[in-house]
């Protein structure tokens, strides 16, 4: 199970320092977001992050009042049945492309170290794992 990392993590000041506003609530206050997953996704995350960022600001020129800042934010990100999640409030469909597309690069990617990974097992759980890593922690590859 991986930590929650919160605003005091390495992730969270990547990601800050793109596109704060993505770790803010409703309220325009700091967001109580955390990244539910393994370090190995950061990568995957912080270019989420600028892709959405650069969308966003391009988008907020043509049409201002339908990309305001203040309402777009991440509201979860974390590992799910072996993939990343990540929700995005206010999305549209060129977010919603951004973020399939990295839930697909993270059923390809080690949630733990970022190299080439499968999808693994152990009681229950599933994670996306370099075969290595899925050994180290006793996991077995899904058939």
């Amino acid at each position: 199970m991986p930590e929650f990392r919160d605003n005091t993590s390495p992730i969270w000041k990547k990601v800050h320092d793109i596109a704060p506003y993505l770790l803010q609530n409703d309220l325009g206050g700091e967001s109580l977001v955390e990244f539910e997953h393994e370090e190995g996704w950061d990568l995957i995350v912080v270019n989420l992050a600028r892709a959405i960022d650069r969308h966003v600001r391009h988008q907020a020129k043509i049409d201002p009042e339908s990309y305001d800042l203040d309402l777009i934010y991440f509201s979860q990100v974390k590992e799910k049945k072996g993939s990343l999640r990540a929700y995005v409030t206010m999305p549209d469909a060129i977010i919603n492309a951004y973020v399939d597309f990295a839930e697909l690069m993270s059923e390809t990617t080690c949630e733990v170290t970022g190299r080439p990974g499968l999808l693994h097992t152990k009681m229950g759980f599933v994670k996306t794992l370099h075969p290595d890593v899925a050994a180290e922690r006793g996991f077995k590859p899904v058939d």
